[in-house]
């Protein structure tokens, strides 16, 4: 029973450790949201760890799927526009 207990604090403080990197190193945040987080992970152990990585991990799938051609906010539509018909047809409509 002891060696059970040990085992899953260990697992946890690793889940937190490996959470609290993840989140120091995202871009997404500022520092101030960053140190909330962390310390809520820390204050409330499995629950945060995971929910926070899980937060983290659904707004750079977010932020990646913003990043595809044509959804990038600098390219206008008469950009795109002119783009199409001049790549893809040559001498004409």
């Amino acid at each position: 029973m002891e060696l059970l207990l040990v085992a899953l604090l260990i697992l946890v403080l690793l889940l937190n450790f490996a959470a609290s990197l993840y989140i120091s190193k995202a871009h997404a945040y500022e520092r101030s949201q960053k140190a909330i987080q962390i310390l809520l992970i820390w204050i409330f152990p499995i629950i945060g760890s995971v929910l926070f990585s899980y937060f983290l991990w659904k707004d750079r799938q977010t932020h990646t799927s913003t990043k595809q051609v044509g959804n990038h906010s600098s390219i206008s539509n008469s950009d795109s526009v002119n783009y199409y018909y001049g790549a893809n047809h040559h001498g004409g409509r």
